[in-house]
């Protein structure tokens, strides 16, 4: 059995209907601290949890024949720094209790990381999987201590554990919350809803991001690798496409023309994007893992303002 933790969150949501229709509803746990609606209720097996307690997570894995973890919890970029503790908990402690269990009832497990790992001191363009990474967030320092957790588990005790660096995630189901890149999601509500935005970021903020098929399909493609053919360790770049605040504005106005973008600047927001790589390379994940993006950043507005349309005529 596959649980995922974070369950109802924007990655989690998308994962665990990715998975239980390939694998079946019974194959797959979701648990998170928050409550769900009635229909995921139905969807499949369910469990309210807080990943940061540890013998509530060590019922669910003597209850569960678990083989796989999804280790989702976070809070994200501005939120975070907004709340430290509780981020050094989620982001960190908990991943700590959920390794501390996998030493004990052995599975596959894989854990999120981000650009927000690089900083200022790392290469803009072109970042490469191992240079210089001195982040100046609390996000991106616990995310940094988890990838690091990570790998020390996996050498010290040979756990199978995984990773990809993740960009912006860009979907249409679950509006993101407290991250840096949630205005490329907000931009395409506000298109088709009120026809103005107000930008907290500036226009030429450029930044990595990723449609979220994309990134469950990579995801999922990196857990079903056999490990003999990850030579790399335990964490992977992984991109699909750039564009700025204003690219993005011109492309929804060839659907709106009438959609507006203002500009609130929000000085926190805006230096922690400028802190991060407009592109990364994710060359390793290409070579031993056959990563290949399919949503490039004109096929990725198609499919969100379809999404988006399909949901207001439902």
């Amino acid at each position: 059995m596959i649980l995922v933790l974070g369950a109802l969150g924007q990655l989690g949501l998308e994962l665990t209907q990715n998975l239980r229709q390939s694998l079946g509803a019974q194959a797959v746990l979701a648990a998170d601290i928050r409550t769900p609606s009635d229909h995921f209720l139905a969807e499949g097996p369910f469990e309210r949890v807080d990943c940061c307690d540890a013998a509530a997570l060590e019922a669910l894995f003597r209850q569960y024949p678990i083989d796989q973890l999804y280790y989702l919890p976070a809070l994200l970029s501005s939120k975070a720094e907004k709340f430290p503790k509780q981020t050094v908990e989620t982001n960190f402690i908990g991943l700590f209790h959920s390794l501390e269990l996998v030493r004990k009832y052995p599975c596959r497990v894989f854990y999120p990381s981000t650009i927000g790992v690089f900083s200022a001191d790392s290469p803009t363009l072109d970042t490469p999987q191992n240079c210089m990474m001195r982040p100046k967030t609390i996000y991106g320092t616990t995310k940094l201590a988890g990838e690091l957790l990570c790998e020390y588990y996996h050498h010290k005790y040979s756990m199978d554990i995984r990773s990809i660096r993740l960009p912006g995630v860009i979907s249409h189901q679950v509006c993101p919350q407290g991250g840096t890149t949630d205005y490329a999601v907000e931009m395409f509500y506000a298109a088709q809803n009120t026809k103005v935005y107000t930008s907290y970021l500036e226009a030429d903020t450029t930044l990595d991001m990723v449609y979220i098929d994309d990134a469950i399909r990579g995801i999922l493609q990196l857990m079903q690798t056999d490990r003999c053919c990850l030579h790399s360790g335990v964490v992977y770049n992984l991109t699909a496409m750039q564009f700025s605040v204003a690219e993005l504005h011109a492309a929804l106005r060839e659907y709106y023309p009438d959609f507006e973008l203002c500009f609130e600047v929000d000085p926190l927001r805006q230096q922690i994007a400028n802190s991060w790589p407009e592109r990364i390379n994710d060359l390793w994940a290409r070579e031993e893992w056959g990563w290949n993006p399919q949503y490039q950043f004109k096929d990725m507005v198609r499919t969100m303002l379809f999404h988006l349309q399909k949901q207001t005529h439902v």
